[in-house]
């Protein structure tokens, strides 16, 4: 197998053509660290070694971009990278960021749950369940949790009293607001003792 020609693409990567046909493109230092000319002859092993560093470069290349956007945990990250990236090359990706500490989901998590406790009012509930479709392991959630002094009734009678409305009367309409704080990720009872500690102020 010869390497017939190189190219470069409008994205800037490095076109290989082997035997005459376009096999594949590679990201630019890793291809031009190879020291590789044109009219080398290439195994089928020393292309897929090189196929697999670059599908790595491009993806680290890609997470780097992607958090300094926003934080991610690792599997809302792996699973953006691996849409347009082999799976083995966007799981060394997370790991890397994981390395750099640019990737923490103990750190997310307890971030998380202290910016919807204070910012969005949300229940421990709620909180727990985002967590956990966002790919974030129950000892982390745990963990979060368990460095707060938290008290689901009082935190949520200290929102109401902020609000400043009476608690309803009329069944009809208490129900929606207990149905409201139930989304918020509420339970029932501290709902019921939030109530409860309202009519006694």
């Amino acid at each position: 197998m010869i390497l017939t020609d190189i190219t470069m693409t409008k994205k800037g990567r490095c076109a290989l053509f082997v035997d005459g046909e376009f096999l594949f493109s590679a990201h630019p230092d890793i291809f031009f660290a190879t020291g590789w000319k044109k009219g080398r002859e290439v195994t089928v092993e020393e292309l897929e070694e090189l196929r697999m560093a670059s599908e790595e470069r491009t993806a680290k290349d890609k997470a780097l971009d992607l958090l300094s956007y926003s934080a991610r945990t690792s599997r809302q990250l792996y699973e953006k990278l691996a849409r347009k990236s082999d799976p083995e090359a966007a799981a060394a990706a997370v790991e890397r960021m994981e390395e750099l500490g640019l990737v923490d989901d103990a750190d997310y998590a307890r971030r998380f749950v202290a910016d919807k406790l204070n910012l969005k009012d949300w229940g421990l509930r709620r909180i727990e369940q985002e967590l956990r479709a966002k790919g974030v392991d129950q000892q982390h959630i745990d963990a979060a949790v368990e460095e707060l002094d938290y008290d689901g009734a009082e935190r949520l009678a200290e929102i109401l009293r902020r609000k400043g409305k009476p608690i309803p009367t009329e069944q009809k309409e208490r129900n929606a607001l207990v149905g409201r704080w139930l989304r918020q990720g509420y339970d029932y009872e501290e709902i019921k003792a939030a109530f409860g500690r309202l009519n006694e102020d």
